[in-house]
């Protein structure tokens, strides 16, 4: 008798224990983004990209949790100018690690399925840079991949749902950091992207 006394304690014991733990999973993820380029200088703009990116995330937390990813982006914008003395296009391509942390906060709670927020600071890391321009003779601030900056900060925020094993995410990536090496020429990149992943456990 004394002995399941024993075994019941420890056994309630471990439950209680194994409460205190906060929810963890972790999983691959895939996605689609749409990316342009910001610059101060008001005769340039951008066109949109349309690319992919794929990696991983991991979730530590139930109701308010951090939410670390790994992610491979391609990033970039098509500059165009309204100067006369720039003609031509510019296309910057930017693949990149980009590493996100984040906090998320479950607003509907349900048993199969829940509505999230989520936002925080994300560090790219440049894996190659590429560059091309329409009209060769044109002169652009940024002549160069040199020109460009290896790593940047941002600011991601957005939504998402999980339903059973999968998370759907929608989020918005603001630059926050001057891409540009080129004295008094600011170049930042923004992204809107969709993600899909699969919660292993």
């Amino acid at each position: 008798m004394r002995k399941q006394i024993i075994l019941l304690l420890a056994l309630g014991l471990n439950g209680t224990i194994f409460a205190q733990l906060p929810a963890f999973c972790i999983g691959p993820k895939i996605g689609y983004n749409t990316s342009d380029l910001s610059s101060d200088v008001s005769t340039i703009s951008s066109d949109l990209k349309s690319n992919f990116q794929f990696g991983a995330f991991a979730r530590f937390g139930d109701k308010i949790y951090l939410q670390p990813e790994v992610n491979y982006v391609i990033k970039g914008g098509v500059l165009k100018s309204s100067d006369i003395t720039i003609t031509g296009n510019q296309e910057i391509t930017l693949k990149t690690l980009t590493i996100p942390l984040l906090v998320g906060v479950k607003i509907i709670n349900l048993k199969v399925a829940s509505i999230h927020l989520v936002g925080g600071p994300a560090a790219s890391f440049a894996i190659n840079k590429e560059l091309s321009i329409t009209d060769p003779d044109s002169t652009w601030p940024i002549n160069s991949t040199d020109d460009i900056k290896n790593s940047s900060w941002s600011l991601q925020a957005g939504a998402g749902i999980d339903v059973l094993m999968f998370t759907f995410d929608i989020r918005y990536e603001a630059g926050l950091s001057n891409m540009s090496k080129v004295p008094d020429f600011s170049l930042k990149n923004n992204l809107f992207n969709v993600s899909l992943g699969l919660k292993l456990f």
